[in-house]
């Protein structure tokens, strides 16, 4: 029987493969065979190794081939290929992708963390080809200097700089400008009116409310460009990663060159990372070595499992200038804040759609210790949830705090509006931190110590506070909340409880390698780790400070000065 890969024409000499897996399919399709990997790896003739294949992966690729077409670029990713593109973009089904087991948690957590009032624990990983892109938000704010509070004046500068770049790499709209529905007949266009109303609504917000200190329509990774026949598509990585991977192989087939500059490895697990007088020269993986040689390593892999690797490859004692990795750690605290107002209460409710939707983008602080907040409010008005839930899950504009169909099915007739409102997490807390401990496996001997001080507290409550004033000024009177009882739940006038509006885990964690220019910090302001030769990190490990705002849009443009640094125009 002829094998995958071989001559086979449609049954002649003999019958072609009968039992091919996605894997197979893929693997001669994209991406490299278990066969080839063990040619690859012993190569030694790549100028970037690539851990991770998420954001920040895809924009140093993409940035770098762009410079050097001709850069030899090697991605190494531990998951394996799942979804094609964001889980909103595909039937209503994939809906129960998200959370349980499609995370992983490769670290321990304290029983402190653990007993906590409120936070308890951190989001995990998702361990795929794309990562977190197939199940993220896709808001994408850009910070002010205020908001990159003890940042570097010159990576402030860098990240201004590239965010223009950013946001077209991730097809970044903001709300106010989607044409949404408008090729989808009979629905008229879902950011439309409602998405008008609400701003006009809100647009002296802060003049009104003493911690809010900016109000924007919501800046969304949701521009339809691979696409041209639909109106609304949340960004993920896959599909331009496999397309900037084919345009690679174009580009050298065109020069007379048979190997593309790109290939990229799944389901390889990086464990350690080998060096020789302070320059990484192997990689450990799940699937035998690979040899960097003169090879630039590019840590892509998010916040905790680089700070993992780094752990468990230099030592403190060896490499001094590393004595801090994972001493500090950041993230966001969220509160989900659910509420109803009759939709004839809007000025122009006779204008409404069978859908409509509005996004914005509410930042803020705590006026005690300047720590910050935001606030995702989404609202969502639905004339007939049963024919219309398939675009309702569609055009949703956040996934982490969304109307459930319960909630839905009982407003007919109203307005949802959804808040999640994001805290930053004290970064100067000493007792919060990520440490190596004394289990076997390198890849998962970690603690995450997480334990909420009175700034956190403080800022939780400037926050919900907040969230309930806005609210207030949107709907004056009638208004309605989801009031949580466990599994169930009731629309009541008076305001939720904290036990019912805060979420136990975190997200967005930041900060445990972060760049400076002090002794302190264990990376430098070119990305590079202090004292090591060919090692550097991307991501919001990198971040001195978490603030609130979502990293995504950030961290990519950083990854892209990261590649105009060590891979310049040819």
């Amino acid at each position: 029987m002829a094998q995958l890969g071989q001559t086979s024409v449609y049954g002649y000499p003999s019958p072609g493969p009968q039992h091919i897996t996605s894997d197979e399919i893929m693997n001669s399709l994209f991406f490299l065979s278990d066969e080839q990997w063990d040619v690859e790896r012993r190569q030694a003739d790549y100028d970037y190794v690539v851990i991770g294949s998420s954001f920040c992966a895809l924009a140093f690729v993409d940035q770098a081939l762009k410079n050097n077409p001709d850069a030899k670029i090697l991605i190494i990713e531990r998951g394996v290929y799942y979804h094609p593109e964001h889980f909103q973009n595909l039937p209503p089904p994939f809906v129960t992708t998200v959370g349980g087991t499609s995370e992983t948690f490769p670290w321990s957590i304290t029983k402190e963390t653990h007993e906590g009032k409120y936070i308890k624990w951190q989001h995990g990983m998702n361990n795929f080809f794309g990562g977190r892109s197939s199940f993220w938000s896709a808001w994408c704010p850009e910070p002010t200097d205020d908001e990159m509070s003890i940042w570097p004046e010159e990576t402030k500068k860098v990240v201004h700089d590239y965010f223009p770049a950013a946001k077209r790499l991730l097809n970044v709209v903001s709300a106010d400008e989607i044409c949404a529905g408008e090729h989808a007949d009979p629905h008229p266009p879902v950011f439309r009116v409602l998405q008008r109303d609400v701003q006009k609504k809100l647009k002296d917000l802060p003049d009104k409310i003493a911690a809010v200190t900016r109000f924007m329509p919501a800046p969304l990774a949701v521009g339809a460009r691979m696409y041209r026949h639909t109106d609304y598509e949340k960004f993920s990585v896959p599909g331009p990663l496999l397309g900037r991977l084919l345009l690679s192989r174009i580009d050298k087939e065109e020069a007379g060159i048979k190997e593309s500059s790109l290939k990229i490895m799944i389901n390889c697990l990086v464990k350690k990372i080998h060096h020789n007088q302070g320059k990484a020269t192997v990689l450990e993986t799940s699937k035998g070595d690979v040899v960097l040689a003169n090879a630039k390593l590019i840590l892509a892999m998010g916040t905790l499992p680089p700070t993992t690797l780094m752990l468990n490859s230099f030592s403190k004692s060896d490499f001094p200038l590393m004595t801090h990795i994972g001493e500090r750690f950041t993230a966001h605290f969220i509160s989900s804040i659910i509420a109803r107002v009759p939709a004839n209460t809007f000025n122009h409710y006779d204008k409404f759609g069978q859908l409509e939707m509005g996004a914005v983008y509410i930042a803020g602080k705590n006026n005690e210790s300047n720590h910050q907040f935001h606030i995702q409010l989404s609202a969502v008005y639905d004339s007939n949830p049963f024919t219309n839930v398939y675009d309702t899950i569609r055009y949703l504009p956040d996934v982490v705090a969304a109307p459930s169909v319960k909630q839905l099915l009982t407003s007919e007739g109203y307005v949802i509006f959804v808040c999640a409102v994001l805290g930053e997490l004290d970064y100067d807390n000493s007792q919060n931190w990520f440490r190596k401990n004394d289990g076997e496996d390198v890849t998962t001997n970690v603690t995450l110590q997480v334990v909420a001080n009175a700034i956190d507290d403080g800022v939780w409550n400037t926050m919900d506070e907040a969230t309930f004033e806005m609210l207030d000024i949107l709907a004056p009177s009638e208004l309605q909340y989801w009031h949580s009882f466990g599994s169930s739940g009731a629309w009541e006038t008076s305001r939720p409880t904290a036990d019912m509006i805060r979420v136990p885990g975190l997200v967005h964690e930041a900060s445990t390698m972060w760049l400076g220019k002090d002794r302190g910090s264990p990376v430098d302001l070119q990305y590079g780790f202090k004292g090591v030769e060919n090692v550097y990190l991307t991501g919001a490990a990198l971040w001195p400070t978490g603030g609130s705002w979502n990293p995504t849009c950030a961290m990519s443009g950083m990854a892209m000065h990261l590649a105009d640094l060590i891979c310049p125009k040819k």
